[in-house]
């Protein structure tokens, strides 16, 4: 009888371990996410009076890195402590563990601003170090979040694809963490009924763009690259725009990252390289064609060697090619991107650090990577004029590009006194409204038409 009770019990605690695993994550502890569903269902049902739940989703930044350098130990040592200051961070509410780095909360609340109070809290405490062994790994986040009433229906085409108003509230969390991150890392964001619009937008245009790219409704746009000192046109920075046959000019904002999710990034650099170097023919041959890499292209061990056949194809000379690259690609590709660097440079195709200032890189990154030229991004620019903080700023940039040889280039320059002040600073050449916006081909060779017209805004 004794041996039947321990087996009894034996397979009821098996039983319960079988439950637990199937409703929790392994490494935290935390409910997963057929969990979360479950207990948001649960919550919904209790809600009274003036309550309504919000639903967070947080992604975490700079994650990858951690795995990359110091191995998945250590990143899950991270995880566990991340999981660990969220509940901390959450009074009465569930976390949980939804995906690799990807948390969810859920909680009751009665008072608006109580949803910014815990979002801003949690990005405070993920900004602080966490220290593994003798580590001191510095991450943060971004996340985005939903309200959802009892008793409310929702009829839009996304809510109840897969039957489920938990996973229409995850749908939506989820556009509004793209929203914050698309704003800058470490913010923010509560979901607004146009991001759905814009979902519904843009899940069409990733079925049309393939089609876009062959029949050449994408093109490129060109906007100078000076000569501050004399108004001379010394390049053209390469901006994508899709001619759309219903819904007009669609801007890189919309564009690029429709081209990333799809995986038509490289067609569409590819194609518009090849019509730039096709127009930059009836240009000077000084004039140089400057086109954008994404980040995902590093994932692509041939890119470089297709930017040398392209100019190969259209007979054009390498020297008169230039490549930007952004330099939150170097934080995510390092060594991807140094050897598209090196090998850009071998054959003599300049290559420049797109927005610096606005991502991951720092200095060491110019001293590792031997750049022709550094774009200084226009959050430094904007406010020149009236930032004692900005010039500094502008002014040390300036002052380590001169001490490495590299070209400083400062980027949405829109007024003559800014122009003036930038040249005091040391920057030669410049880019922005002041000397022209992008603009179609044949506007870009009207650049030309008289060598000895000075370029005015």
């Amino acid at each position: 009888m004794g041996s039947l009770n321990r087996s009894k019990e034996d397979t009821y605690l098996d039983e319960k371990n079988l439950r637990w695993m199937a409703t929790h994550d392994g490494l935290t502890g935390l409910p997963n996410r057929l969990q979360f569903v479950a207990q948001k269902h649960e919550l919904m049902k209790s809600l009274s009076g003036d309550q309504k739940c919000a639903v967070f989703v947080l992604d975490l930044d700079k994650f990858k890195p951690v795995n990359d350098r110091y191995g998945h130990r250590v990143g899950d040592e991270v995880l566990k402590a991340v999981a660990k200051r969220l509940s901390d961070c959450v009074d009465h509410g569930v976390v949980a563990r939804i995906g690799g780095d990807e948390f969810g909360i859920l909680c009751a609340f009665s008072k608006e601003d109580t949803l910014e109070e815990i979002a801003t809290r949690i990005l405070h405490q993920l900004q602080q170090p966490i220290h593994v062994a003798h580590l001191h790994i510095k991450i943060g986040a971004s996340i985005g979040y939903t309200v959802c009433s009892a008793g409310v229906n929702d009829h839009n085409p996304f809510s109840f694809r897969d039957g489920s108003a938990a996973e229409a509230a995850f749908r939506r969390a989820d556009m509004a963490l793209h929203a914050a991150k698309t704003k800058g890392r470490g913010r923010h964001c509560r979901f607004q009924q146009e991001m759905e619009e814009d979902l519904l937008q843009r899940v069409q245009l990733e079925g049309e763009i393939a089609g876009a790219i062959q029949s050449g409704q994408i093109v490129p746009f060109y906007q100078p690259i000076v000569d501050m000192r004399r108004g001379r046109v010394l390049g053209f920075e390469v901006l994508a725009r899709w001619m759309h046959p219903a819904r007009g000019l669609i801007c890189p904002d919309v564009l690029i990252p429709v081209a990333e999710s799809t995986g038509s990034i490289g067609a569409m650099m590819h194609h518009l390289l090849r019509q730039a170097l096709r127009d930059a023919q009836g240009w000077p041959d000084d004039v140089f064609v400057s086109i954008n890499l994404s980040p995902l292209q590093f994932e692509d061990a041939w890119v470089a060697g297709n930017i040398l056949a392209i100019a190969r194809e259209a007979s054009f000379p390498l020297r008169r090619i230039q490549v930007e690259i952004a330099e939150n690609a170097l934080a995510t590709n390092a060594e991807e991107a140094r050897y598209i660097v090196d090998f850009l440079q071998r054959f003599r195709v300049r290559v420049a650090l797109d927005d610096f200032g606005a991502g991951y890189a720092g200095v060491r990154y110019l001293r590792q990577f031997k750049f022709d030229s550094l774009k200084i991004d226009r959050s430094f620019v904007t406010d020149l004029v009236s930032s004692p903080e900005d010039i500094q700023i502008v002014k040390a940039i300036v002052g380590f590009c001169q001490a490495l040889n590299i070209e400083a280039v400062p980027e949405g320059i829109e007024t003559e006194a800014t122009r003036d002040l930038l040249l005091g600073l040391g920057c030669l050449t410049g880019q922005g409204y002041l000397f022209g916006k992008p603009q179609a081909a044949p506007q870009a060779q009207s650049y030309f038409r008289s060598e000895a017209a000075p370029l005015r805004a």
